[in-house]
């Protein structure tokens, strides 16, 4: 895909052998998209959420709920998406 209309953040993890930061961060390079963001996980393989889950929610509030938030309150698709407002109230149970 050479390029897309919504925003693109790429979490990878330093030691992923499915998925390799080098040739993530070069298809980031040339992929076209309204904004991009890589995050690499240093202590991580394939599951960053998994294996980093405070950095990986740190960089989730931090950067992909303002973006959404911020599309949801201007009440338009500036992407072309529909976004809804994201809010966790507690941890499902098994």
């Amino acid at each position: 895909v050479p390029s897309v209309d919504v925003p693109v953040f790429f979490m990878l993890g330093e030691h992923d052998w499915q998925t390799p930061t080098t040739l993530a961060k070069q298809y980031c390079y040339v992929l076209k998209a309204p904004k991009k963001e890589v995050h690499i996980f240093k202590n991580s393989a394939h599951l960053p959420p998994f294996e980093e889950p405070e950095r990986f929610m740190r960089i989730v509030r931090e950067s992909v709920y303002p973006l959404m938030n911020r599309v949801y309150s201007q009440n338009n698709d500036t992407y072309g998406i529909t976004a809804v407002p994201l809010t966790f109230t507690k941890k499902p149970t098994d």
